[in-house]
């Protein structure tokens, strides 16, 4: 087998994480669906693209853009 950057330690929990999440929200679409009303299911169906496309690059890569972002560096001109 072939070791690749995809097939690392750190990589593969978050990845089955995701995978997981994906199938219980495609699952909760479905039993809301059928068990309250489908548009509310359609909404969830229409998030979860979203969620996937965010989270492309794993869930780990998310928390750290997240931080990032809240992180405001200061300015450099700034007297603090």
């Amino acid at each position: 087998m072939v070791s690749s950057p995809s097939s690392s330690r750190c990589w593969c929990p978050g990845e089955q994480a995701r995978a997981a999440a994906g199938v219980r929200g495609y699952s909760l679409a479905i039993l809301v669906g059928y068990l309250v009303n489908p548009l509310f299911a359609r909404g969830i169906f229409l998030l979860l693209p979203i969620f996937f496309s965010l989270t492309s690059s794993g869930l780990y890569e998310l928390r750290r853009l997240r931080r990032m972002r809240h992180s405001h560096p200061r300015h450099p001109h700034s007297r603090r």
